[in-house]
């Protein structure tokens, strides 16, 4: 599995995505005038209507004008032979604005629905982060790779048989993000071809912050919750606070910790049996390592792209620690002679990753209980009350609203081979 920020992939399905687009739509609102009329013998009467204008609201990441209506007044006439006077009335509605400009990560004005129905959504954490944020009913778009996982569609079964454009990045299937009805797009920043392509299709693209750090990932949680408007502002809220209580509780344990007493991790991004790619110090991965109490083996590597390394150098980093990201990784790296000179080997500590709607070491939410994991499995000593079933079943019921059996726990920080 290859998933690094200059491509963000994820094996077992397609490229997981990196920004957001947003579309618009329009309503309209009227104001009516009511006018009552006098009558007598001969009479005549008249009656004029008044107009309305509307002023919407503001919102984070944005703002939206749409409008408030004022109804006219109604005067009535005379007439010879009799008086007649109408009646007069006034009235104030207010009407939900249809659209707002919003502003996107590039600094970018787009126009945008107030509510989006149909989401696009390019990566998996993006369909991760929709279905958290309670749209699960308004993705229109996704990727191959959350089409396959199982947890997906256990927690969003409306997306079995979703559309999957975003294949290759340049090359989006445009005419099928169009066919689905996709009023609200998210795209990666370094995307120009597809962005441009999406614009003159008429379907505004909102480019999302980075998320190449725990603080990023926070900030694109809520920013995405603002986009997608309703509720969903309310549920990133809840979830940043959720990252930032247990980023504080696992950080005053490990930061008093020396740095002897680390252990040397690695993060292994590899198809097993074959190349082996490593996840230096421009990921994520090597910010929650620090944070549960290690120190990643390939710290040494810049950037954020995976990076094929030898056995050789493996060899020679020879980490306490291998974290892989499936559990055919794991197998092969615990089977592979070239290896069996490692620490981690030798001791059986050549972990598989726990995997829900995408695999938890990765840019997704499920990085908030990854966190959690990682301290455990490297000083459980330090966290003997952190109970992992007991956590990933309450995450999983408070965020994604599914209630999970004890096997279907025990799946999820053991996946099946």
């Amino acid at each position: 599995m290859r998933l690094g920020l200059d491509s963000v992939q994820v094996r077992r399905g397609s490229r997981p995505g990196r920004a957001a687009a947003l579309a618009v739509t329009a309503l309209a609102v009227t104001a009516l005038a009511l006018v009552a009329a006098g009558c007598g013998s001969g009479g005549s009467s008249a009656g004029s209507g008044g107009a309305g204008t509307s002023t919407g609201g503001t919102s984070t990441g944005g703002t939206s004008t749409g409008g408030t209506g004022t109804g006219g007044t109604g005067t009535g006439g005379t007439g010879t032979g009799g008086t007649g006077t109408g009646g007069a009335g006034t009235g104030t509605g207010t009407a939900k604005p249809a659209t707002r400009t919003f502003t996107d990560a590039s600094g970018k004005q787009v126009t945008i629905p107030v509510e989006a129905k149909h989401l696009g959504l390019p990566f998996p954490y993006n369909t991760s982060d929709a279905i958290l944020l309670g749209a699960c009913q308004r993705i229109a778009t996704t990727t191959t790779y959350s089409l396959h996982q199982s947890w997906v569609v256990k927690f969003c079964p409306s997306i079995a048989g979703k559309a999957a454009p975003y294949q290759t990045p340049g090359s989006w299937n445009i005419e099928q993000v169009v066919s689905s009805g996709v009023d609200l797009q998210f795209a990666p920043s370094g995307d120009a071809a597809d962005v441009g392509k999406l614009t003159l299709a008429g379907i505004p693209t909102l480019i999302l912050p980075d998320f190449a750090s725990l603080d990023g990932l926070s900030a694109a949680v809520g920013f995405e919750g603002q986009a997608l408007g309703g509720t969903a502002p309310q549920r990133a809220r809840a979830y940043q606070q959720y990252l930032a209580g247990k980023l504080a509780a696992i950080t005053a344990v490990t930061s008093k910790i020396p740095a002897a007493k680390r252990p040397s991790v690695l993060a292994v991004d590899s198809d097993a049996g074959g190349s082996i790619h490593v996840l230096g110090a421009g990921t994520i991965m090597n910010q929650w390592i620090g944070i549960a109490g290690g120190v990643n083996a390939a710290r040494s590597i810049a950037g954020a792209a995976p990076t094929e390394v030898s056995v050789e150098q493996i060899q020679k980093w020879n980490p306490d620690v291998i974290v892989a990201g499936l559990p055919a990784d794991a197998k092969a790296m615990m089977a592979d002679p070239r290896l069996k000179g490692v620490k981690a080997v030798i001791n059986h500590q050549v972990l598989t990753n726990p995997a829900g709607t995408i695999i938890w070491m990765y840019y997704g939410t499920e990085e908030a209980l990854n966190i959690q994991w990682a301290a455990k499995e490297l000083h459980p000593d330090l966290f003997p009350d952190l109970d992992l079933p007991a956590v990933t079943k309450a995450f999983y019921q408070q965020f994604f609203g599914y209630q999970l059996s004890g096997d279907q726990v025990s799946s999820i920080l053991h996946p099946p081979s």
